[in-house]
């Protein structure tokens, strides 16, 4: 160290005379992350570098997330998504993260940074389904009401009105769909047609899409027996008999 100048560097006096100076224990001042936003529904990818002001030489730095059961992990100095981490905007729109940096002289700093998710058109949501119908059913009877699992409603999370049609299992055509509210209903066909004995299930592939992306379900349709009261196999023909007349049916 020179005479009065405690933190000068030896090493660093120039051919002109002049001094590099430091400070030999100064503290982490100021940390910075290079980016804090994210898509959603993305796993296995870095957010951004952390950087961090340390006037002192020398140092070694730990970086570590104090924030508990956080979505991210930290490698070296980057903050990243790990895999399976997957974070959905509906849910979480955003995502605050504490990180500490400590140096080996004992100074620690620590930041709580947000990172927003930035929302995508995510797939409609309309999960496979099993149903009950009996058989014999009358035109227009309501088999189901299809709609985003989870919205509850006609459009899928983005606000995107959804669109539905059977494209698959209708060969008799014995059901309908309304395209704009996914309800199922029997058509005049299945009301003539629709017999336990005959066919017990049907199952319709259901195509959904929000005019982006497109999704298949399944509908599985149980027809039900319903007792329809005991029949004659061969039924006696009408006779006329006269009256009186003796061992005659």
């Amino acid at each position: 160290i020179i005479e009065g100048l405690p933190w000068a560097d030896p090493d660093t006096i120039n051919d002109a005379g002049s001094v590099s100076l430091y400070q030999a224990k100064a503290p982490v001042t100021a940390m910075f992350l290079s980016n804090t936003s994210i898509d959603e529904n993305v796993s296995d990818i870095d957010i951004g570098d952390i950087d961090f002001v340390d006037v002192s030489r020398g140092e070694v730095h730990a970086i570590t997330i104090l924030t508990p059961n956080s979505p991210f992990e930290m490698v070296g100095t980057t903050l990243r998504v790990p895999p399976g981490a997957v974070i959905d905007h509906e849910t979480t729109p955003s995502v605050d993260v504490l990180i500490r940096v400590d140096d080996t002289n004992d100074s620690t700093l620590e930041t709580t940074f947000t990172i927003d998710v930035i929302d995508q058109n995510d797939p409609p949501n309309v999960p496979d389904a099993t149903v009950e119908l009996a058989e014999n059913s009358v035109e227009d009877t309501l088999v189901t009401d299809l709609n985003d699992a989870s919205t509850g409603l006609d459009e899928d999370g983005d606000g995107f009105a959804l669109t539905y049609q059977i494209v698959d299992g209708n060969d008799q055509a014995f059901f309908d769909i309304d395209p704009d509210t996914g309800v199922v209903t029997v058509t005049a066909l299945g009301a003539a047609g629709l017999d336990f004995e005959t066919v017990s299930q049907y199952i319709l592939t259901i195509g959904v899409s929000d005019n982006t992306m497109s999704v298949g379900s399944q509908l599985t349709i149980d027809i039900t027996n319903v007792d329809e009261g005991p029949t004659l196999e061969n039924p006696i023909a009408d006779i006329t008999v006269d009256e009186d007349a003796p061992n005659t049916v």
